[in-house]
């Protein structure tokens, strides 16, 4: 898996050279079907796999969407799953009063028509297949959700998957950053953009909605103190990706 450590300095480069736009917070108010006709956000309140919200950051061309969750991998069989995107609305079964508790891969009216596969370090639009949780490999799942790209797809965009952690609040929590260039995805006048993220297990999912900022103009051209920044910021990643040993 293509990791490295989240570094503040990329971050500030990031922000210099596009339009930052103020972070989008989606909250975890999805539990999605399971086994039991009033199934748990997480299963067996097993709270090692509680997914909190996603951050989601835009910056000129590039969208970051980085989850915040107490579960980090390896943990036994458990991975985390990968990052689906909808550009085509965001049509979970259920309401959000019941906070989408009928919604599966065989009631959803989402289609998922990108993925960032977090292994790959690639996203994928295009022609994929899917695995369900019930096919994930792990004893405990919550059945018949989509958690991982099988195969196919066309890869649009290559990025390392960032890992890290963030604080709120005296709380520590495992971050998954996923970036890539939003001006990729087949967006519609809306410009509407539903996300999913689990681990493996499906044991606790996170799904929503945004909006995304206009198309950024293509002339815009970075500071020369801004690509000082970047490069030293690119500088200061590779050093981190030299001495950070391979899972």
């Amino acid at each position: 898996m293509k990791h490295i450590f989240l570094s503040s300095l990329v971050l500030a480069a990031l922000t210099l050279c596009g339009q930052a736009q103020a972070s989008i917070v989606i909250s975890d108010n999805y539990i999605g079907a399971s086994r039991t006709n009033s199934p748990t956000d997480v299963m067996n309140n097993d709270m090692h796999f509680d997914v909190d919200h996603l951050k989601v950051d835009f910056s000129g061309n590039l969208m970051s969407v980085t989850v915040y969750t107490n579960f980090k991998e390896p943990y036994g069989t458990y991975k985390y799953g990968d990052l689906f995107i909808s550009t085509t609305g965001w049509n979970p079964a259920g309401t959000a009063a019941s906070k989408y508790k009928e919604d599966n891969f065989l009631t959803t009216g989402t289609n998922w028509n990108y993925v960032f596969d977090t292994s790959a370090g690639a996203l994928y639009g295009g022609d994929f297949t899917t695995i369900l949780s019930n096919n994930s490999g792990v004893a405990v799942y919550r059945p018949n959700q989509v958690v991982l790209r099988g195969t196919g797809g066309t890869d649009l965009y290559d990025s390392p998957v960032l890992i890290g952690t963030d604080t709120i609040d005296g709380h520590v929590w495992n971050t998954i950053t996923y970036t890539f260039d939003y001006t990729l995805l087949a967006l519609d006048l809306t410009r509407e953009i539903a996300l999913r993220w689990a681990e493996n297990c499906g044991n606790d999912i996170i799904e929503g909605i945004l909006t995304a900022p206009e198309l950024p103009p293509t002339s815009q051209v970075p500071t020369p103190g801004t690509l000082a920044l970047l490069g030293a910021a690119l500088l200061a990643a590779l050093g981190t990706r030299r001495f950070t040993a391979k899972p």
